[in-house]
C-alpha cells in the first residue's frame, strides 16, 4: 500500500512538473546577416547575445554592428521580447541605442524601436539552436545639424542566430 502510495505521489510530481513552464537561460547567441538602409545592401555581426525563456516568451539583449556597403557603419544595443505563436514560430518588439555613420557625414545616434518575426529550430534543446528572422529597425532621432549631407534611415534585415 505504501509503495502504491509512493508511485502515485511521483507520478504526480512528475506530471506537474512537465506542465509548469520551464525557465532557460541562453548565453551565447551568435548572428550573422543581411543589412538594408537607405536603398543599400548590407551586413551584420550579432557578437554576443543573453536570452532568457519563460513558457511562451523569450526576453533578452545585445548588440549588433554592421555596415551598409556604400559606407555607413551601423552599432545597436537593445533589449528584447518575443512571443512563441506557433511551434518554433516567434514575433516580438525591440528597443535600444542606435548609431548610424561614415566617414564622410555622421548620421546620428540616440533611441530606436524595433520588430522581429522569425523561427527558431531546435526550441527544446539547450544548445545547438538555430533561429532565422527577419527584423526592422527605426530610428526616433534626427541627423545632427551640424554635419551638411547627414542622413538618419530605418534598417531592415535577415539574420541566422546560432546558440552556441
Amino acid at each position: 500500500m505504501k509503495r502504491l502510495l509512493l508511485a502515485i505521489l511521483l507520478t504526480a510530481a512528475a506530471a506537474r512538473a512537465e506542465d509548469a513552464p520551464s525557465a532557460n537561460v541562453h548565453v551565447g547567441f551568435f548572428g550573422l546577416g543581411f543589412l538594408a538602409g537607405h536603398g543599400e545592401p548590407g551586413f551584420q555581426i550579432t557578437p554576443v547575445e543573453v536570452e532568457f525563456e519563460k513558457g511562451e516568451w523569450m526576453f533578452g539583449g545585445g548588440g549588433i554592428i554592421g555596415a551598409i556597403f556604400t559606407g555607413p557603419f551601423v552599432g545597436s544595443i537593445a533589449v528584447r521580447a518575443d512571443r512563441f505563436l506557433y511551434a518554433g514560430w516567434y514575433a516580438g518588439a525591440r528597443a535600444g541605442w542606435l548609431i548610424e555613420e561614415d566617414a564622410e557625414s555622421y548620421g546620428g545616434q540616440g533611441a530606436f524601436v524595433g520588430a522581429q518575426a522569425g523561427y527558431l529550430f531546435g526550441r527544446s534543446l539547450t544548445s545547438g539552436r538555430v533561429g532565422i528572422e527577419v527584423q526592422g529597425a527605426l530610428p526616433l532621432f534626427k541627423p545632427r545639424a551640424d554635419k551638411p549631407g547627414s542622413v538618419v534611415f530605418p534598417l531592415g534585415g535577415l539574420a541566422v542566430r546560432f546558440l552556441l
